[in-house]
């Protein structure tokens, strides 16, 4: 889920290491452009499942040992600790990645150390009540398994409650797809309510940035360096995130407030080896955990890039391999991820999204990608018109050339069809 691409990653790790790629059976077909690629940098194991993933890299490596195994994916992160634990290999052990990967155990971690919100797990309908009378309203509902805000809505009262149950059931239970697969991956249907976390916008000078903030951070044999931290635009409708941008203009005092609690959080969820990427909700009473990733933000290796020359690839395959632990980036400029969403009460309908001429050629643009979207649904957090690689000599200025994109955005409605 998320990450850089085979391109990307075969670049970086070019002269640095042998590849040996691991891939299902049934991701093949989608990887097909890739497949050359992977031969040219190594060797590639396919499998049906984990299981017989796990029994053919024994194989591989008896005449090639394994030195390192690296994943920057959500959904390999159970795999790759079983890779490490068969080989001996630096990686966080299966029970802290469950708690990485999964929303409801990782509160749980949380709570015996660092402040979080109210939660409880929602299994069934008769949960429901239950579940709202300990958590309270206004509430955010979300899967215990998934990432880019799928089926996260925020819940004011039990009536809404009900309703969002009944549509993630309807994803649970509908036909198998790419985009549900890591929310099926728990098996039964299992969401996780809390109380909704409420943020405050004074932290930051600059208005236009969001209540809220990221931090991608490298721990070594347990030592916690925290590589960037990122500024965000307020979300739009379905938690969707319009920008990522670092460095951060927060004061050092605040940042430091934000990396001791994600310091926090790392021990309490045992986390000793890797990347990991945590989203802050900026309060009034503090820094407060949204949720922690073990893996580093889906953009983070294009924005390092355009921000500090940093190979984020590079680093982290240096630091699994034990040579070091990752170096901190020395930034030259700004770099950021920008995100324009379609609004959401425009989700199931027909649009057209067209850019002004000269848009994706902006002086800052490094790679414009125009998402073609003609509907979407805001429940599986898609509606995202474009995905921009920026880079400026400030982040203000990226911000002013979000400003940019954003006006030379054009929506057109199509109409839907007639209920018979």
């Amino acid at each position: 889920m998320g990450g850089p691409n085979v391109p990307t990653l075969a670049r970086s790790l070019s002269g640095l290491v042998e590849c040996v790629w691991v891939y299902r059976a049934d991701e093949v077909a989608n990887a097909a452009r890739d497949l050359p690629i992977m031969a040219e940098t190594g060797r590639t194991v396919v499998a049906d499942d984990d299981d017989r993933t796990v029994e053919l890299l024994r194989h591989e490596s008896a005449d090639a040992p394994l030195d390192g195994v690296l994943t920057l994916s959500e959904n390999k992160l159970g795999l790759a600790s079983r890779i490490a634990a068969e080989h001996g290999l630096r990686f966080n052990t299966p029970e802290a990645v469950h708690r990485l990967t999964n929303k409801y155990a990782q509160r749980q971690a949380l709570a015996a150390s660092v402040p979080v919100p109210r939660f409880a797990l929602i299994t069934d309908t008769a949960s429901l009540s239950e579940g709202a009378d300990h958590v309270g309203f206004p509430a955010v509902l979300k899967p215990v398994r998934g990432g880019g805000s799928k089926l996260t809505t925020l819940v004011r009262d039990l009536a809404e409650l009900q309703q969002s149950w009944a549509t993630a059931l309807e994803y649970f239970q509908g036909p198998p797809s790419r985009a549900t697969r890591l929310l099926r991956s728990v098996g039964r249907p299992q969401m996780l309510l809390e109380e909704q976390l409420v943020g405050t916008r004074d932290w930051h000078t600059e208005p236009r940035l969001g209540d809220y903030v990221s931090v991608d951070s490298t721990v070594w044999d347990g030592v916690v360096t925290h590589v960037m931290t990122m500024d965000k635009l307020p979300q739009s409708e379905g938690f969707r995130e319009r920008a990522h941008i670092t460095p951060s203009m927060l004061p050092a005092g605040r940042q430091a407030e934000i990396h001791a609690m994600t310091s926090a959080a790392l021990a309490a969820l045992g986390v000793t080896q890797g990347m990991t990427h945590t989203e802050l909700k900026l309060t009034a009473s503090g820094p407060r955990i949204i949720e922690v990733n073990g893996r580093p933000s889906g953009a983070s290796h294009g924005i390092l890039m355009a921000a500090a020359g940093y190979d984020l690839v590079a680093e982290s395959a240096r630091a699994c391999l034990g040579e070091r632990p990752m170096a901190e980036p020395v930034y030259t400029g700004a770099g950021g991820f920008l995100t324009p969403c379609v609004p959401g009460e425009l989700s199931g309908r027909p649009v057209r999204i067209t850019f002004d001429p000269g848009v994706s050629s902006l002086d800052g643009v490094l790679e414009f990608y125009d998402m073609g979207v003609t509907s979407f649904d805001l429940g599986l957090g898609q509606g995202y018109a474009a995905m921009v690689y920026a880079q400026a000599d400030t982040p203000a200025g990226l911000l002013d050339l979000n400003d940019k994109i954003v006006a030379g955005m054009n929506i057109t409605v199509g109409e839907l069809p007639e209920e018979r």
